[in-house]
């Protein structure tokens, strides 16, 4: 049976010769892996339910959210972690060797047809050698430490085609860029991507990495790239082995086929608030940005390093900017030291910093501050993401020339500064949090009904993503009873929710909900302050699996018309039949039911 590239890893993880889109099946993962934050949660679990670690020489902690050790709350995970690796024989990537996934590749343990899973929503950087990687939350991680494998179902594929010859200058970033503003952050929600054509084929390792990370925020499973010789030659010396190539049948059938000319691709730059709402970079009039960052899992690579060397050299930053720099791994910092980039770097005024995520995670340089306008080459700028200023995306070459210029730009030379559009100060109300809620919490989901009634939240937002729902800077917190009081609180309109709701709400909400990090958090806010049930017309991918495994009821649904419903109606939902029922006009719509697995997990009251 001819199969994608998908498919035939994960059939090759698996008892099956081959598998099927929509089939559900276990999967062997050859690396499991968990960061710092998510770490001490993955140790509780396995303590709680008396689990043992399936094999330690393929489980690993990558410690790169915080790799300063300057919070409290992280060096005390940070110490759980490194505890619990000590008396179980596993190795520990400590806060000095960088980002997690990329040391996954450096290290030679992801590499053609491989397997990952870790707690970075952002693993399917993997893909860029033609692995599997996913991100996943902590009960999943738990679970595949424990035993090894995991249940998943597999998903469609689509492939993309990209022709033409890449025009001069445009980066892997830009690359990205131009297919999220064709595809959005819904288009190609849940399907595995595969990457082809002869410009694609042409791309570094770096470059690969680039665009595969950035995969998290189209809302794809995977992107996957067939590796060519330089990469696969690159995996096979790290893994000191030949490392055999593995890619889809020639005759593999897709969902879908999409063509694209990269002669129309042009340099593009995310507007604040959705790295899909982008605008090419020559429809901007001069921005002035406060302060420019360039690193993260996507821009943190040696050639991303190299590029910006070679625009700050006998440059400056411009006054009253402030350039932060992170490179991705302690490899890449060796190479930029021994190469003359810091030098260069500290010459022309930058911060440069240790390895590391750096502000995505909120554990390093990187933050901006209310009012602050931030040109950056991470992969997110949700609301609060990156701090409480406006964050514009773009390749390492645009923020460098940018933090010369003192405004987004492209063109090198001498900055004029003149006629510049000012970004006024947000004024933004602080609520705070008041007084911590009564904590409310459900009684155990087994011995719950399959149909429940509830009043109705309805938030008629897509893509509202994780930082949104529990906001980064909580991601300390371990103890579920403490996660409620700041749920949405980071979701404007939103931000007394927790106050306002009661035990037994149900939330109705658009497309694409819980994009975003693979944090549990997110889930078990709701958990805490005891709503019954999200639906949504689609949810991110590791949120879906995390409220699945936590038993959280979650419905997905592809139209609501007719019910008629307003904020504060009550509905019945049935999670076995799908059918959601206004109890206001008695009006249904038939909505996805629980899959066997879901109702397995939900009537056993959990994933353990």
């Amino acid at each position: 049976m001819s199969q994608t590239l998908i498919e035939k890893i994960l059939a090759n993880h698996s008892k099956h010769s081959s598998v099927k889109p929509g089939q559900i099946i276990d999967v062997m993962m050859d690396v499991r892996a968990a960061r710092d934050f998510g770490g001490a949660n993955v140790v509780k679990n396995l303590k709680d339910n008396g689990l043992q670690i399936d094999d330690p020489t393929r489980t690993f902690f990558t410690f790169d959210c915080n790799p300063t050790g300057s919070d409290q709350k992280y060096a005390v995970n940070q110490h759980i972690c490194r505890q619990y690796a000590r008396n179980n024989g596993i190795k520990v990537y400590d806060i000095d060797k960088g980002i997690g996934t990329h040391i996954l590749i450096h290290d030679g343990l992801a590499y053609s047809g491989s397997t990952a899973v870790t707690t970075d929503s952002h693993a399917n950087i993997l893909g860029a050698v033609g692995a599997f990687g996913q991100g996943m939350g902590d009960q999943d991680i738990a679970a595949a430490w424990a035993y090894g494998k995991l249940w998943f179902k597999v998903p469609e594929s689509i492939k993309l085609v990209i022709k033409g010859k890449r025009p001069l200058g445009l980066s892997a970033k830009d690359i990205v860029l131009n297919l999220l503003n064709r595809f959005g952050a819904n288009e190609l929600l849940g399907y595995s991507v595969e990457l082809y054509g002869d410009s694609i084929d042409e791309l570094t390792l770096d470059e690969r990495i680039t665009i595969a990370s950035m995969g998290t925020e189209m809302g794809v499973i995977t992107l996957l790239f067939t590796p060519n010789k330089e990469v696969l030659d690159y995996c096979s010396e790290k893994a000191g082995r030949p490392i055999s190539l593995v890619r889809a049948d020639p005759d593999a059938v897709y969902h879908k086929v999409f063509e694209l000319n990269i002669n129309e691709f042009v340099k593009r730059v995310s507007l604040p608030g959705a790295p899909h709402h982008t605008t090419p970079i020559g429809s901007l009039t001069k921005i002035r940005i406060d302060s420019a960052f360039i690193g993260s899992c996507t821009n943190g690579r040696y050639e991303d390093m190299a590029a910006v060397a070679k625009i700050l050299s006998n440059n400056k930053v411009a006054p009253r900017v402030v350039l932060k720099i992170v490179p991705a791994t302690d490899e890449i910092w060796q190479r930029c030291l021994s190469e003359g980039f810091i030098d260069i770097f500290k010459r022309a005024g930058a911060l440069v910093s240790n390895a590391g995520c750096a502000g995505c995670a909120a554990g390093q340089v990187g933050q901006n501050g209310a009012g602050e306008v931030t040109i950056s080459t991470g992969n997110r700028n949700f609301p609060g993401k990156q701090g409480k200023g406006e964050v514009y995306l773009a390749s390492p070459e645009v923020v460098a020339t940018s933090a010369i210029a003192g405004f987004i730009t492209d063109q090198e030379g001498t900055p004029d500064l003149t006629d510049l559009d000012i970004i006024p100060e947000r004024n933004e109300a602080n609520a705070g949090h008041g007084a911590m809620p009564t904590v409310k919490i459900r009684i155990p989901l087994s011995e719950q009904p399959v149909e429940i009634e509830g009043r109705v939240w309805y938030i008629r937002e897509d893509n509202i993503d994780t930082d949104m729902i529990f906001h980064n800077r909580y991601l300390a917190i371990t103890d579920i009873k403490e996660m409620g009081q700041y749920t949405f609180d980071n979701l404007k309109g939103y931000q007394d929710f927790a106050k306002r709701a009661q035990k037994g709400d149900i939330v109705i909400v658009q497309k694409n909900f819980g994009s975003g990090s693979s944090r549990q958090q997110a889930v078990d806010c709701f958990i805490s302050l005891g709503v019954q049930c999200i639906v949504a017309e689609s949810f991110g991918s590791i949120y879906e699996r995390n409220a699945i495994n936590a038993a959280f009821p979650i419905i997905t649904y592809s139209s609501l018309e007719g019910l008629e419903i307003e904020e504060g109606d009550r509905i019945r939902v049935n999670y076995e039949s799908g059918l959601i029922t206004s109890l206001k006009n008695g009006k249904n719509v038939q909505a996805e039911p629980f899959s066997e697995v879901q109702l397995d997990i939900f009537k056993r009251g959990g994933l353990f």
